[in-house]
């Protein structure tokens, strides 16, 4: 799988040099792409790498995400690094905050929600993206009450 030109590949020697505590990567790419770092090289200059879940795609996504199953794990996972606790409390805030938002949305008739396009231009590619149902974004648009206008799409 290679880059686009536009992409810059997570190289062992940049991560390195900067003495990162932790290399996040947001996509598979971020890791499996030529040129790029293995997702279990960093671990050998003590430096931990995380794939986040919620972003990840095709990895740990079976169907459609329409709740934050996938972003809980990854706070915790991060927080991990020394700040559990914090992490812990900002998911409990976070899912207060949410719950009564679902409340007010389950009220509402299909016919009331917005059908919102969604669009990434942010991936280093030539042309805009539209993501289905298998992104995070579907989550959110589904939770605030709005459509994913291809949410009948089962990719990434």
């Amino acid at each position: 799988m290679g880059l686009p030109p536009e992409r810059v590949a997570l190289l062992t020697p940049l991560v390195t040099a900067v003495r990162s505590d932790l290399v996040r990567g947001g996509f598979n790419s971020n890791f499996d792409a030529p040129g790029a770092m293995p997702p279990k090289e960093p671990a050998a200059d003590s430096i931990p790498s995380y794939l986040a879940l919620s972003t990840a795609c095709e990895a740990p996504v079976t169907g459609p995400q329409t709740g934050f199953d996938l972003v809980w794990p990854d706070l915790e996972n991060l927080g991990r690094i020394g700040v559990l606790n914090h992490a812990q409390q900002v998911i409990t805030e976070m899912k207060q905050k949410i719950a009564p938002v679902e409340t007010r949305v389950a009220e509402l008739k299909d016919d009331d929600r917005p059908t919102v396009f969604p669009f990434e231009y942010n991936e280093g590619t030539a042309t805009p993206y539209a993501p289905g149902n298998q992104k995070v974004i579907n989550a959110v648009l589904v939770t605030a009450g709005g459509r994913n206008l291809f949410a009948d799409q089962n990719k990434a």
